[in-house]
């Protein structure tokens, strides 16, 4: 397996063609590994599970999960109404 720096000096011989072919690879990669760590943490949350996440501004929102999509999780709150958030960012309160 090559390590990164002979990776990024094998990648100065590429033409242009290969360079875009090898980004559209690398990009694909790295989508399906987010893909995969956000099924994870959605399969570990259930309806009914009082959970909190933190807002935009850092502020702590707790709530009830009322639905499990694949990447994200739907938590009704008693206060801030209704959030749909991406299940990475949600922990078990």
């Amino acid at each position: 397996m090559m390590t990164l720096s002979q990776l990024m000096q094998a990648s100065t011989a590429l033409t242009q063609s290969e360079l875009i072919q090898l980004n559209k690879h690398i990009v694909a990669m790295v989508k399906r590994q987010n893909t995969l760590k956000m099924m994870d943490a959605a399969s570990n949350r259930y309806v009914g599970e009082k959970v909190a996440f933190n807002d935009k501004y850092g502020k702590k929102i707790v709530g009830t999960v009322t639905k499990v999509n694949p990447k994200t999780i739907m938590i009704k709150t008693d206060v801030y109404g209704n959030w749909r958030v991406a299940a990475t960012l949600v922990k078990a309160a």
